[in-house]
């Protein structure tokens, strides 16, 4: 192939690798060794080596290395390998005695990958204890993010299978070595570069008639980006130092449940994978004694943007309901948070890999979006569909698979979902000094259970109210448990006559329909910043309630929500504002005074509803 530029979303991957948090994608293979395996019942490992580098001679892809540029050569480009010899990167080892095969491979995918050479690894792993079936070996093979990310990762691994056992090897004629390019070719090659793109541009200005070309993405990109991660994530446990050591949970369930649970559910498997992981981190945390009603974590999820060709650069942030008791709740508030999450992504219309700006603010602008997002991420999930039939190597089945996603710093949990002939693998990526591991996966495969199980009984998910994406939003939120049961709460906090009484925003209140209040029911607040009419949009009683304002300047939609406890209620609320013109400069300011108050008129609606011995409606 001829040298070509690494794509800005390929490069990226490169700025972000770290020695601890290395961008490595790994994927770990358990075989049936009976085909493979010597008189004396011993896997021939040899033969499997050869056999993967027969293989490998027809994955072009796998035959490439990076070229790494100086100043003034403009970025690395990709060129094949001349002395490529897949022996090189293909390893036998052992597994040792007592070692936990998805654990040791974790710690193995940390290993860094030669960056002068193809970016990949495989290790064929023996010593591990026959199967019910007998004789077993694994393969791990590793690949650098640079140069494929989980889907394609996937798809080169699967390319060094085969789709039958009697599949015949046939290999690609070696292509003639070219030599690398020195730094002089390099060099040369950028001044063509820029030359080139002045040409461009004078031809551009010089053609006013066509009219004005498109418009180029750049800030907003970052900016919708970092929408998801309005506030601070709340303080857990959960260790944010990642250091070099790792440990690994599976878990494991059938595509065929899992799609009808969905569908009976009205969700996708992706959100019911979500709900699975708030679920196990809901027992994991409950465990360790900080399962909060309310408590809302975040996730990342990575999210195609439909560019083809690309590695996936675009990233879904949705909130996780840890604090929600009701597995089908927190289905339904997951759906939310997805949705509203693939609303963003709709509107920012790219992705970062589509900046276009110089390459070294690119690279801190990223930079710096990590670090900002990190801080306020508790787990990160990729969900990577896989084969649906069967794999083969040499007459070896593949049995079962796990994923290994890269950790990233600052960001506790890394969860990667594969599937593969039919079953679901969830494995939990984590320092190796989260001893409770366990816990979290074993949390997750209840919480599928559960959902699969209510799925079954023709349960439905509750309806929640979507959120509207708001761009330039400001949000406040406050929460306090009362004494109270919540069908008392919610008809305390829903009936606007109660309002005058503990907000101390508002000054007097005019109903403006009749009737018993529920949806449509709208009033007007009066404020020393003047009067503004609101109307409620949802209600689900005793469980939340929704209301919007729309005034000239400044939109406002307000959600309430009530966790019922053991004869207490957990209340939370939660404003989205939506300032216009001069006022979005204050937003900040508004923000934190809008949350100390709230607190304080929260302590007394506290105090006026646990004095009440009737109902608030009464």
């Amino acid at each position: 192939m001829d040298p070509v530029r690494l794509r800005l979303d390929e490069l990226m991957y490169a700025w972000l690798d770290h020695n601890d948090t290395p961008m490595q994608v790994a994927l770990l293979g358990t075989f049936d060794g009976g085909p493979l395996a010597r008189p004396n019942g011993a896997v021939d490992v040899h033969r499997v080596r050869r056999e993967l580098a027969a293989r490998a001679h027809r994955v072009p892809a796998m035959r490439r290395r990076v070229v790494w540029t100086r100043l003034g050569e403009g970025r690395p480009l990709w060129a094949t390998d001349p002395g490529f010899d897949p022996l090189d990167h293909i390893e036998t080892t052992a597994l040792p005695p007592g070692a936990d095969l998805p654990g040791w491979a974790a710690n193995r995918a940390t290993r860094p990958l030669d960056r002068n050479r193809p970016l990949w690894r495989a290790e064929i792993v023996d010593g591990l204890h026959d199967g019910p079936n007998g004789v077993r070996f694994a393969v791990l093979i590793v690949v650098s993010h640079v140069l494929a990310d989980g889907l394609t990762g996937v798809a080169l691994a699967g390319a060094l299978l085969d789709p039958a056992p009697g599949t015949p090897v046939t290999i690609a004629p070696t292509p003639a070595t070219v030599a690398l390019p020195t730094h002089r070719d390099l060099v040369r090659r950028r001044l063509q570069e820029m030359g080139a793109a002045l040409r461009r541009l004078g031809q551009r200005r010089r053609r006013p008639a066509e009219g004005p070309g498109p418009v180029r993405p750049g800030m907003r990109e970052v900016r919708d980006a970092m929408a998801g991660f309005a506030g601070p994530e709340p303080v857990t446990s959960l260790s944010r130092q990642i250091g070099p050591g790792r440990r690994l949970g599976v878990a494991r369930r059938s595509m065929e449940e899992l799609r009808d649970a969905g569908h009976a559910l009205d969700v996708t498997v992706n959100d019911l994978l979500l709900a699975a992981v708030t679920g196990g981190l809901r027992r994991l945390l409950a465990a360790r004694g900080e399962a909060t009603p309310g408590l809302v974590l975040r996730a990342s999820v990575p999210a195609a943007t439909g560019a083809a060709g690309r590695q996936v650069a675009a990233m879904l942030i949705a909130d996780l309901p840890v604090g929600e008791p009701d597995p089908l709740r927190r289905a339904a508030l997951v759906r939310r948070a997805t949705a509203l999450g693939k609303a963003r992504l709709r509107g920012a219309g790219g992705d970062l890999s589509d900046l276009h700006l110089p390459t070294p603010l690119t690279r801190w602008l990223l930079w710096s979006a990590r670090r900002v997002g990190s801080r306020r991420l508790t787990v990160s999930v990729t969900d990577v569909p896989g084969p649906a039939r069967p794999l083969w190597l040499a007459g070896a089945r593949l049995l079962e698979v796990v994923p290994i996603a890269p950790m990233a710093p600052l960001v506790p949990l890394t969860v990667a979902a594969l599937s593969y002939a039919g079953e679901l693998a969830v494995a939990a990526n984590a320092d190796a000094d989260m001893t409770d591991l366990d816990v979290l996966t074993d949390g997750i495969a209840r919480s599928f259970t559960e959902l699969v199980d209510l799925a079954r009984t023709g349960a439905c998910p509750p309806s929640v109210p979507a959120p509207l994406l708001r761009r330039g939003r400001t949000v406040v939120e406050a929460a306090v448990d009362i004494d109270r049961p919540a069908e008392q709460v919610f008809a305390y906090c829903t009936d606007p006559r109660n309002t005058t009484a503990w907000n101390s925003l508002v000054d007097d209140v005019k109903p403006l329909t009749d009737g018993p209040i529920g949806p449509g029911t709208r009033y007007r607040l009066h404020t020393s910043a003047g009067g503004r009419v609101v109307q409620y949009i949802g209600f689900d009683p005793p469980r939340a309630w929704t209301a919007t304002s729309s005034e000239d300047r400044l939109d406002v939609r307000f959600e309430g929500e009530i966790v019922p406890l053991e004869g207490r209620s957990h209340l939370r609320f939660r404003a989205e504002l939506r300032p216009r013109g001069a006022l979005r400069l204050l937003a900040p300011f508004v923000r934190q005074v809008l949350r100390r108050r709230w607190q304080r008129d929260l302590a007394v609606l506290r105090s006026l509803v646990e004095q009440s011995h009737n109902s608030a409606g009464e």
